[in-house]
Formats: C-alpha cells, structure tokens, sequence
C-alpha cells in the first residue's frame, strides 16, 4: 500500500475526516513538507544537514523556527486525534494537567471540535 492509499483512507475515516486540521487540504501540504525531510529531498538540506543537526533547529531565525514549530503542532494534532478516534476514554482517569497538556495542541475551537466529533469522555 502507498503512502497516497493510507492518507486517502486517513481521510475518509468517519469523525476524523470532519476535523478542520484532518481536511485534505490542511494535511496534504504538511505531508509534502515532512517527505522532503524524511526521503531526502535535497531542497531541504538547507534547513538540516544532518539528523545530527535537528538541534541546530533552536538557533533558527524566528520565522524558520515558526515554520518548524508550526509542523510539528500540526502533526501533534493529528495524531492526538487518532489516539482518541481509537480511544475516547483514553485521558478519562489521567491528572487534569496531563489532560491540560494534551488538550494545549489545540485552539478553543478545535478543542470543542475534537471534543464534540470524537465523543471524548
């Protein structure tokens, strides 16, 4: 199976594909960012030499910084959201700060969102 295949039953899996941050057109651009890293796509090289140099990630300019950020928030919302489609009891008995912090991910709107579409307990 293609990477293509899991993301086009990604986006047809009831209750994840009404999210705002799971449409097609809000995760297709962040999969394309992520291939240049993850199959080595030279254009990206600038940005990271090396695995090694991922750390070197702090000593950006604010604006690369926020880009990096930005990616890796949006990947942080995509798979909480899958953790819950599988399980909405999954933060039923944890702290309310570990709750908290995994809720942080989200926006006030995208929390009731997730809340609401994913029936979390």
């Amino acid at each position: 199976m293609t990477g293509s295949a899991f993301r086009d039953f990604f986006y047809n899996v009831p209750d994840l594909r009404e999210l705002s941050f799971t449409l097609k057109a809000s995760v297709e651009p962040l999969w394309g960012q992520l291939c240049k890293f993850v199959h080595s796509d030279l254009r990206s090289i600038d940005t990271f030499s090396i695995v090694a140099d991922i750390k070197s990630v702090l000593r950006f300019s604010d604006r690369p910084f926020a880009a990096v950020s930005d990616h890796i928030q949006s990947v942080a919302k995509i798979a909480i959201a899958c953790c819950l489609f599988l399980d909405p009891k999954w933060l039923l008995n944890v702290e309310k700060v570990y709750f908290d912090a995994v809720f942080d991910a989200y926006s006030l709107s995208e929390r009731t969102e997730v809340k609401t579409s994913l029936r979390v307990a």
